[in-house]
């Protein structure tokens, strides 16, 4: 089996259809009707704002970016999602395997006809070396707060790369393990299976 060298990254819970004020050279976002929706750490984008901004404190209208805007402007459209960027490849990868939903009929003459109504791709992964905050941010904050809802989310097999898929969770239970139990954070391991149609 071949060693992975990428790293995978998770984004999800998008929020849109707000908008703000920016000033260029300043990390303020002002005249957000409701950051009720919003949580620090999130990623913010928007015209602009500088690629990977996150937000890192918020009032009730407003927000504090975490690296100053490059334009000022008024309504400007925003864009709010998670994101999750793992520092380790896949301990395990299954990769995607086929699980295609079809139907067997049996005709008069007795020959059997299947037909595919869909595909349905899988895929489980098991993370090992995650502290205990990151432990606690995925299965909080990703699993418990969000996908276990049935929500879909993007998974980038490697974050450098531009490749994408949208799943959802085939299975809800969230697997996590004390991994390396004499290090003083604990170290976890997690299990995930994700599955998507085509």
């Amino acid at each position: 089996m071949a060693i992975n060298l990428y790293k995978p990254r998770l984004e999800w819970n998008d929020v849109s259809g707000l908008t703000g004020t920016l000033v260029s050279g300043t990390p303020n976002v002002t005249l957000i009707s409701s950051t009720a929706a919003l949580r620090v750490g999130m990623i913010l984008s928007g015209v602009g704002i500088p690629s990977g901004t996150r937000i890192v404190s918020k009032t009730l209208t407003s927000v504090v970016m975490s690296q100053n805007a490059t334009a000022s402007g008024s309504a400007i459209s925003l864009v709010f999602y998670e994101r999750y960027d793992f520092e380790y490849p896949p301990k395990a990868d299954s990769e995607e395997k086929t699980k295609p939903q079809q139907k067997i009929t049996t005709s008069l003459s007795g020959l059997q006809q299947i037909q595919t109504d869909f595909l349905e791709f899988e895929r489980d992964l098991e993370f090992w070396f995650l502290n205990q905050t990151d432990a606690d941010l995925l299965k909080d904050t990703f699993h418990n707060s969000y996908a276990v809802f049935g929500n879909s989310f993007r998974y980038y097999p490697d974050q450098d790369d531009s490749v994408v898929l949208t799943y959802i969770l085939n299975k809800f239970d969230f697997k996590r393990d004390r991994q390396v139990k004499k290090h003083p954070d604990f170290l976890y391991k997690i299990q995930f299976s994700f599955r998507r149609n085509a």
